[in-house]
């Protein structure tokens, strides 16, 4: 995770030892940001930052006058959507 402020980016990688990317077929970071909607959180995606092709990033911008109790449920709604989009990646993902 990376940012400044409360704008934040936060990386999706398909093996957090090697830091390797997701395919960009998979389409993670728009998968993301629908699942991200659904769950009632808006974040914008980024791509290509691995290597100007691969590479999926989500960022936030929450307001600075936002309370302890929505940032709770900022963290809850996101890891909503990220269960959710490892479970469609999962089961989407060609066996290799």
């Amino acid at each position: 995770m990376r940012g400044r402020g409360l704008l934040a980016g936060v990386e999706f990688v398909a093996d957090t030892v090697t830091r390797a990317p997701f395919p960009r077929s998979l389409k993670f970071a728009e998968r993301f940001v629908g699942n991200a909607q659904q769950a009632g959180l808006i974040v914008w995606p980024n791509v290509g930052h691995a290597d100007g092709i691969n590479g999926d990033l989500a960022m936030l911008a929450p307001p600075f006058i936002i309370s302890d109790a929505e940032i709770d449920q900022v963290v809850d709604r996101f890891t909503k959507a990220v269960m959710r989009t490892m479970a469609e990646v999962h089961t989407s993902a060609p066996v290799i």
